[in-house]
């Protein structure tokens, strides 16, 4: 697992350094974006101790994100066994991306009803360097974007 968050290991242990927000939302960020990128593949076991290691805080905080996580369904949290990232089934993926389809159309919908002439611009830039990031095989850009 150290391995997989290595390269998130920026964070010093006080303080709000490189993105803003506490250090459960800074903690949160880096696991959720490791898991999103796959760097944390579905089952992986996610140790307080090492996590805590990894990002040098607490425990406690850790523990706080793993919920967090666990409360979105990204994390199982395993009673006496730990936590875990979660492991959806196909049916369970399916339901979700249905889901996402039908918030995602809405929600695009709205924004672009009250959009700038500017973010739309800017939209259009994100979708197209979505679509670069994925032409040349980088899925994590692509998947951020």
């Amino acid at each position: 697992m150290n391995e997989q968050l290595q390269p998130l290991k920026k964070q010093p242990r006080a303080g709000k350094a490189g993105r803003s927000g506490t250090q459960d939302d800074i903690v949160y960020a880096h696991i959720f974006e490791a898991i999103l990128e796959q760097r944390l593949a579905p089952g992986t076991k996610l140790s307080e101790e090492a996590l805590g290691e990894i990002f040098g805080v607490s425990r406690t905080i850790i523990r706080r994100a793993l919920s967090r996580l666990a409360h979105e369904g990204v994390v199982l949290l395993r009673p006496n066994r730990g936590a875990v990232v979660a492991s959806p089934s196909v049916e369970e993926a399916r339901q979700v991306f249905l889901a996402r389809r039908l918030v995602e159309r809405a929600i695009t919908e709205l924004a672009v009803q009250h959009a700038t002439v500017e973010q739309i611009a800017e939209l259009r830039q994100m979708v197209n360097d979505e679509r670069d990031s994925f032409s040349r095989g980088d899925r994590g850009a692509g998947i951020r974007l």
